[in-house]
């Protein structure tokens, strides 16, 4: 198993979060659309036209959502991490106001150890991995005002991520699960 990072981590940390490479039933050696195969696993590279955007832009918005199942997979792709860590614009996290059945007890530092995770690829190819602090993909964080979400102020603080708004937010009955 590979060493993690040597960064501090939140609470959160070896809690068993799926933000892995993605599993394939698919045998080593096969070929899918240009994306490459190793012992079971796939490591895609992300489109070229996406890491030319995410060059060129003026912020990045991490924007609510599943973390494990819409945003993690989206970030583990090659070359995303790379790019945003080489970026010197503003990067916002916008935390969920509500836990899911993903995120049952995290605080937002837990979200920013996900986050960073997955960018790091720090549960896939040891050779593909990436060991950059958290503040190198988040800078600031945006809380929705009465959400159920803590914010562990100090731990952020350790991640290196300083600038938290709050934010005022609607809540829509008919979005429970």
């Amino acid at each position: 198993m590979r060493k993690k990072a040597d960064f501090p981590r939140s609470p959160c940390e070896g809690e068993g979060l799926v933000c892995e490479e993605l599993d394939v039933l698919v045998g080593e050696g096969c070929n899918l659309g240009g994306l490459r195969f190793r012992g079971g696993k796939v490591f895609p590279t992300a489109n070229p036209a996406v890491l030319d955007q995410l060059s060129n832009v003026d912020c990045i918005v991490y924007a609510m959502g599943s973390l494990v199942t819409s945003i993690c997979p989206s970030l583990v792709l090659l070359g995303i991490g790379e790019i945003i860590s080489s970026r010197s614009c503003r990067k916002v996290l916008v935390l969920n106001s509500t836990h899911d059945r993903e995120t049952s007890g995290f605080s937002a530092s837990c979200f920013v150890t996900a986050i960073t995770d997955a960018l790091n690829r720090t549960y896939g190819d040891p050779h593909n991995c990436l060991k950059n602090h958290p503040s190198q993909y988040i800078n600031t964080l945006l809380v929705p005002k009465d959400g159920e979400i803590p914010v562990d102020v100090q731990c952020l603080a350790v991640q290196g991520i300083f600038d938290v708004i709050n934010v005022d937010s609607i809540h829509d009955p008919k979005m429970q699960e």
